[in-house]
C-alpha cells in the first residue's frame, strides 16, 4: 500500500512539475 501511493505521489509530482516548466517556457516566450 505504501508503494502504490509512493508511486501515486511521484506522478502527482511529475505531473505538476511538467506542467509549471510548460508555464514558464510560455511566459518566456512572451516576455
Amino acid at each position: 500500500m505504501v508503494d502504490r501511493y509512493e508511486s501515486w505521489l511521484a506522478n502527482e509530482v511529475d505531473r505538476r512539475w511538467e506542467r509549471t516548466q510548460s508555464e514558464n517556457e510560455i511566459e518566456n516566450e512572451e516576455s
